[in-house]
């Protein structure tokens, strides 16, 4: 489903070879059964590339994401230097939506449409 809202195959490869890229394509596929547009999906699976990077340098597993977690990343938002981040852009997604899709689901190692869980 990557290969829906990315076209260069080396940015596909990069996010299926991640150990969380099964969490890349099922939130892909959630993007696109909801009907997102391609710059919209990109900048929400950037934003959970994003919490990925942080929850392992923080060496929190996802599965254990929790409000008080991403208390921790909101506060960390305010001084990212993380490669490859920025803050989304004006109209782009907030990062309490995208990651809420991780965070509130019970089984968070499965990807889940927002509100399902």
């Amino acid at each position: 489903m990557l290969s829906k809202f990315f076209e260069s195959r080396r940015r596909i490869h990069a996010l299926r070879d991640d150990p969380a890229g099964g969490l890349f394509e099922g939130f892909a596929q959630v993007l696109s059964e909801a009907g997102y547009a391609t710059s919209a999906a990109r900048r929400h699976l950037r934003a959970a590339e994003h919490l990925i990077y942080w929850t392992r340098r923080r060496g929190i597993p996802v599965r254990e994401l929790n409000e008080q977690a991403l208390a921790r990343f909101d506060h960390h938002l305010s001084r990212c230097r993380c490669p490859r981040s920025r803050e989304p852009s004006k109209g782009g997604p907030s990062y309490s939506r995208v990651y809420g899709i991780f965070a509130r689901c019970p089984d968070h190692h499965h990807i889940h449409p927002p509100g399902s869980c």
